[in-house]
Order: C-alpha cells, then sequence, then structure tokens
C-alpha cells in the first residue's frame, strides 16, 4: 500500500485563494490501496460531477466522500460558487479503466492522480465563470506545488474515451453540450493565476527577521527565502516561497556561510548569517532594505 497522504492539500487550495472546506478525516482517507506510492501523485484528473444544482456543494461533497459505493471519489470538489471541499489525501476511485497514458500502466490512474470533481450536470449547464476561473486556478496550484506538468492534466474522457465524456458543457472550452477542448484547457493553464500567500503579520521584524531552521514560523522563514532569492543563493520560483525551512533552504544556508569561509558554518539562519547576506552585495534587501 501508498504511504504518501497530501495532508497539505487543503493549504494548497487556500494558498490559491480559494474558499476551502475539509471533511472530517480527509487526511487518512483514501481508496483501499491506500496512499500514493513514492515520485506520485503525477497526474491531475478533471471531471465533473453529473450532479443538479439541488445537491450543490455539501450534499455533492458528503456523497464523493462518504456515500457513494466507491468513496471516496476523489480528493477535491468544486462547487458552482467556486468553494472547494478537502475530501481525501490519499488515492481516490475517481478515473477507473482506461490507458495507458504516459508513465501511468492501463487501468492505473487512481494511483497515480489527483481528481477535482467540480459541480456540473454534465449535459449542456452553462458553467460559471467564477467556477471556470476556480477549476483552473486550483489546477494551476496543485501543478505547482506539487511539480506536475500541466501536459498531465487530462479530462477523464481522455483517460476513458468512449466510456466517459467529462468534462464538458458550456464554457471558454465547450459551446452547449460538448466534451471540453482539454488542449485549450490545458494551454489556459499558463495565464492562471499563481498561488502566492500573504505573510501573517507581525511574523518578522526588521532588520533581522529571527532564527531561521527547522520549524521556523511561516514569515521568519519567507524572510529568510526573500533575501536568499536576490542573493542568489537559492531559484526564484513557488517551492522556494513557502515559507518552509526544509532540507533545500538548510542546505541553501550551509553552503551561503562555506561561501563565505566560516570553519562554523552549520547551516541555520543567525543574526551574522542575515547580516553578512544582507550587506554582501545584495541590494536592496527585501526586509531592511539595506
Amino acid at each position: 500500500m501508498g504511504s504518501r497522504y497530501l495532508t497539505d492539500l487543503a493549504d494548497v487550495v487556500r494558498a490559491a485563494g480559494l474558499v476551502v472546506h475539509e471533511q472530517n478525516g480527509w487526511q487518512s482517507r483514501a481508496r483501499s490501496s491506500g496512499g500514493f506510492e513514492s515520485g506520485r501523485p503525477t497526474h491531475i484528473v478533471c471531471h465533473h460531477t453529473a450532479s443538479g444544482a439541488g445537491s450543490d456543494g455539501q450534499s455533492d461533497a458528503d456523497y464523493i466522500t462518504f456515500h457513494s459505493d466507491i468513496a471516496p471519489i476523489s480528493q477535491l470538489y468544486l462547487n458552482r460558487s467556486a468553494e472547494v471541499w478537502v475530501c481525501a489525501a490519499g488515492a481516490c476511485n475517481n478515473a477507473g479503466s482506461g490507458g495507458p497514458m504516459g508513465n501511468v500502466p492501463q487501468d492505473s490512474m487512481n494511483t497515480y492522480s489527483i481528481a477535482i470533481e467540480p459541480a456540473n450536470n454534465g449535459v449542456g449547464e452553462p458553467w460559471p465563470r467564477i467556477q471556470q476561473d476556480a477549476y483552473q486556478t486550483l489546477v494551476a496550484a496543485l501543478c505547482l506545488h506539487y511539480g506536475i506538468q500541466h501536459a498531465n492534466c487530462p479530462g477523464h474522457v481522455e483517460w476513458a474515451p468512449g466510456r466517459k465524456i467529462d468534462p464538458a458543457g458550456q464554457s471558454d472550452w465547450a459551446t452547449g453540450s460538448a466534451t471540453w477542448n482539454m488542449n485549450a484547457f490545458r494551454a489556459d493553464l499558463a495565464g492562471a493565476p499563481s498561488p502566492e500567500p500573504t505573510p501573517p503579520p507581525d511574523q518578522y521584524i526588521a532588520p533581522y527577521p529571527g532564527e531561521g531552521d527547522y520549524g521556523c514560523s511561516w514569515g521568519i522563514c519567507r524572510g529568510w527565502q526573500d533575501m536568499m532569492i536576490v542573493g542568489g543563493w537559492i531559484s526564484d520560483n513557488s517551492a522556494n516561497r513557502d515559507g518552509i525551512w526544509g532540507d533545500g533552504m538548510h542546505s541553501a544556508c550551509l553552503r551561503m556561510q562555506q561561501g563565505f569561509g566560516w570553519s562554523d558554518a552549520d547551516g541555520i539562519g543567525g543574526p551574522h548569517s542575515w547580516d553578512h547576506a544582507c550587506t554582501r552585495g545584495v541590494p536592496p534587501c527585501p526586509r531592511c532594505g539595506k
């Protein structure tokens, strides 16, 4: 059984600016195969629920999470008002038979993919603008956070042609009740808003944001990340702006200290490290302005 559960899923969705509801027990919920294997998920499968407006919201989410005979169906549910329910952190029963596709063997997409089930009746119901925008934002955020390529975001119809039609319906990517043009949907992901969390207030005080190391607070870690990005010690990407001091930040800080020629380099960001990096050809520091 797989051991990886996406227990940060709710935080990823919130960081993308979407309203999030968490189903009870989602952090340990999965299909019978459990969590994901190492290196997965590699895909995001796009669906629609085929449910009517009368079950929009909590009712749909409960069916996906608890009441369907194949529950849990998906990790995420998106209602017509662009609110997201987090239903499960492990693998789900969303894709069924189909494929193969890329690195995914035939009939195995359930254990390789994150699934999004947005509310739509699937027979021509127009997709609200707010829901379409949220769908793109959500997929783009998941791709950024979990390192999934846009090319690996198929519609259910692409995994199971002839068996499934979703996603479908009047939208930017289809007219009437037609199945979406998923090539166009994937092309538009490049323009979807990127998640850029707003730092919590009063988490650091210029000119020194506090000690940076494993377990430091979100704002303090972000202060260090911003300074080290400007200084060229780490790359400027979403993973390096996540407010988490992990192995990558520890190694980068150690390399920086060793680059200064310090015999006591330890990878911990203290006041001396901050002041030295802040004034060592890195103007302007994003936090203290030096």
